[in-house]
């Protein structure tokens, strides 16, 4: 019997509006997005554009891209039921792009842990 998290559907994927809910958590923070978008069940992103990495140690980049990525066979039976990175960020400057962990945060972490993680790797501190 499955053990879903909140944010899970019933067939354990990430519900359509946790990306959004990141998303919104970040801009709560006083950083602005460009925009947001889950693909495929085991994929989603968030984009920080120019605008948003002024004035933190990514200025000068292009942008950022808070990414989430599983496995694509996952069966997801509960939050922690994922195969493959999580979350992570893509920084990208022209055609040069650079992966880098973000955080050791849960699978499906509350988007306001996502959101602190991405203000920590931001501003360093």
């Amino acid at each position: 019997m499955p053990d879903l998290d909140h944010w899970q559907q019933p067939g354990g994927w990430p519900r359509d509006d946790y990306f959004k809910a990141v998303h919104d958590s970040i801009a709560a923070m006083g950083i602005q997005p460009e925009d947001w978008w889950q693909g495929d069940p085991w994929e989603g992103a968030i984009i920080l554009g120019e605008d948003a990495l002024t004035g933190t140690r990514f200025q000068g980049y292009d942008e950022v891209v808070v990414s989430w990525r599983v496995g694509q066979d996952c069966e997801p039976r509960h939050a922690d039921d994922f195969t493959g990175d999580g979350w992570y960020l893509v920084i990208a400057r022209a055609d040069n792009r650079q992966v880098r962990e973000l955080a050791r945060l849960p699978y499906l972490a509350e988007p306001e842990q996502v959101a602190e993680a991405v203000r920590t790797a931001l501003t360093g501190s």
